[in-house]
Parts: C-alpha cells; structure tokens; sequence
C-alpha cells in the first residue's frame, strides 16, 4: 500500500515538473522572455539601434489614442509632439469660444400661417402650420417647429477650430509615419552597405556578412 502511494506521489511529481516547463520550452518559448541578441556594429549608438527598430504598425495603434502627438512621441521627436498638442489644444478652445459666443438668433419667416406659444418669453416657440388636406369644408393642418437661426461669430468659429484639430492629427499621423522610416530607412542604409557577400567553404552556402572591425 506504501509502495502504490509513493509511486502515484512521484508520477504526480514528474507530471508536474513537466507542465511546468512546457511554457518555457514548448508551444513557442515563454512570452516573457526577451527577444535573442544579435551582434551590432560596435559604433552603433543605442538612439540608432531604438530608430532601426521602431514599428509602424505600433505608431499605428498609438495613433488610435485620442491625444494628438502620439505619433511623433513614439517616433523621437518630443518637441514636434508637444507642438501638435499644443495647437490641437488651441483649434478646440476655438471651437468651445465658438459654442460660447454663438447666439440665438431670430425666427426665420414662413410662408405658411405661423403658430406662436408663451410669445416674447425666453422659452418662446413657433410652429408654421402646413396645410396637409381637407376635412370637409376644415382644413387640416400640421404643425411643423420653426427652429431659431443662430448667429454670431461662434458660427465660424466653431468649423474653424474643429477642422484645425482635426489637421493636427492628420499631421501627427502622416508626418510622424514618415519620419520613422525616414528613421530606419538612414541607420539601415548606414550599415547595410557594409554588408558583403560571403560565401561558407564548408557548405557552398551563399549569404551575407558584415566585416566588423574592432
């Protein structure tokens, strides 16, 4: 009875010990762990390394946060980013002043008979009654409200501020995009051309190598 209880203790044991290493050694490595290392050029600065290996597809999903500048924060440029909020910051005071300093304006005129309710006071509302067809010899009606025209500089001023926003990102997205493959595009091109062909003698295999120099 001993010997069957240790036994099934120790088969527990080793099912354990086996789960336990299969997120580190099986179905893809464990997600936690870091990426492998590859040799660098030994003048490669660590800015250089962070440019060659941005991604824009995170620029991308950055972008989708709702804060102008994102784009050119991950990209290396703070000052740029900061710019853009700025502005963006400014485009939708605009448009608030603009919600602010609009004004009721007046009743447009009708070409129909006009229905008048609560007359001079602030709540004052109007209806023209539009003639829909014939009861007999009663006319029948419907009543349609007739909305006030807002006026006021608010008016412009609230397209104004929304469409410089609303450019502040398109900026932040177009222009942030390029500046990192700009950014890859120039420490690849710098060490890339220092790649030359080799050739392994042991294989015949063909390939490419960078001559370090130390």
């Amino acid at each position: 009875m001993k010997r069957s209880i240790s036994a099934a203790s120790c088969g527990i044991l080793v099912l354990l010990m086996f789960f336990s290493t299969l997120p580190a050694q099986g179905f893809g490595g464990d997600l936690l762990n870091e990426a492998p290392l590859y040799p660098l050029p030994s003048e490669m600065s660590y800015e250089e390394y962070v440019d060659m290996n941005r991604r824009v597809s995170v620029a991308l999903m950055l972008s989708a946060i709702p804060c102008p500048g994102m784009v050119h924060s991950y990209a290396g440029d703070a000052a740029t980013a900061r710019n853009i909020r700025i502005k963006a910051g400014i485009g939708l005071a605009a448009a608030l002043g603009g919600i602010l300093l609009m004004d009721e304006g007046d009743f447009p005129d009708s070409d129909f008979q006009v229905h008048i309710e609560n007359a001079g006071q602030d709540n004052e509302r109007r209806y023209e009654m539009i003639p829909v067809g014939m009861d007999g010899s009663s006319v029948q009606y419907e009543a349609r409200e007739i909305m006030r025209e807002s006026s006021g500089a608010g008016m412009l001023l609230i397209p104004i501020g929304l469409g410089y926003t609303a450019w502040q990102y398109l900026r932040d997205y177009y222009y942030g995009v390029k500046m990192i493959e700009e950014k890859r595009n120039r420490v690849r091109h710098k060490y890339g051309i220092r790649l030359q062909p080799r050739v392994d003698m042991k294989n015949g295999s063909a390939g490419l190598g960078m001559v370090l120099e130390f």
